[in-house]
């Protein structure tokens, strides 16, 4: 139902005499037929939302049984019937035997007494050319390089060059190590504070980790804990000047060692 304030009849009552064409009166002309428009698109909006799920589902079942998969055998032709006449293949060719290499039978080491011993184990010089094997043979000519990389001087070299593994450094020892002189004094001695950190009134402490070896020098350097502002650099440059170390000792020997150093930064 209209309301009837809204009528046109009323309309043209309320607005007599009054200025139409501010606004209000078109407004109120329109509002019925605003109403309408709205209620109407609600309406469509709303059973869109009700049936939309119910729609999708109908054209999905559809969409399912139009992509059913069509099975369709085959038969395979018969393979052609085998010639009897034919004559296989020919052997491939024998491989021909690898060449003999010189060798030396590999004799266990025994200690025996001097008049039981049968044969003395062979030389360096006997061995320079041959391979150590089960059994003792001449080479064929031509192939002596073939041995060259196993020859018993090549193989001294490799052991030589193999170094030991180097140990686990520890954190407890019996003997800790120590600075001729004390750590602190050598870094007050030849700290710079860097200006940087001068400039800004930046304080604190840098801590540095590093590993003494046994022979007192200094590895792995490491910056644990940095303020900023080139202090922990300045720590680690002074750090990597200093001399031997007194190594840390456990039962008597010498250890690898793993120490942290706090290095304080004030400015005075």
């Amino acid at each position: 139902m209209i309301d009837p304030l809204l009528n046109e009849k009323w309309l043209e009552m309320v607005f007599q005499n009054r200025n139409k064409e501010f606004g209000a009166y078109e407004l109120r002309k329109i509002y019925s037929k605003n109403v309408t428009i709205g209620f109407v698109v609600s309406v469509i909006v709303f059973s869109l939302g009700i049936s939309a799920p119910l729609l999708a589902k109908f054209f999905k079942k559809e969409a399912i049984e139009e992509e059913k998969f069509i099975m369709k055998e085959v038969v395979l032709a018969e393979p052609p019937p085998l010639d009897k006449n034919t004559p296989p293949p020919p052997p491939p060719p024998p491989v021909p035997p690898p060449p003999k290499i010189a060798s030396i039978k590999f004799q266990v080491p025994e200690v025996k007494p001097d008049e039981v011993v049968e044969k003395d184990p062979p030389k360096i010089e006997e061995l320079k050319d041959k391979v150590i094997s089960n059994v003792t043979q001449e080479g064929e000519k031509g192939f002596d390089n073939i041995i060259e990389d196993v020859a018993p001087s090549k193989i001294n070299e490799v052991i030589n060059e193999v170094k030991p593994e180097k140990e686990e450094p520890v954190i407890t020892a019996d003997e800790l190590p120590e600075f001729p002189g004390g750590y602190m004094a050598f870094f007050a001695k030849n700290i710079k504070y860097p200006q940087q950190a001068l400039k800004m009134g930046i304080e604190g402490k840098v801590y540095l980790q590093f590993i003494i070896e046994k022979d007192g020098s200094i590895s792995n350097p490491v910056i644990i804990k940095d303020p900023g502002y080139g202090l922990g650099e300045e720590a680690l440059r002074v750090l990597m000047m200093m001399p031997k170390w007194t190594p840390a000792r456990t039962n008597g020997k010498p250890v690898r060692y793993k120490l942290s150093l706090p290095i304080n930064f004030k400015i005075n």
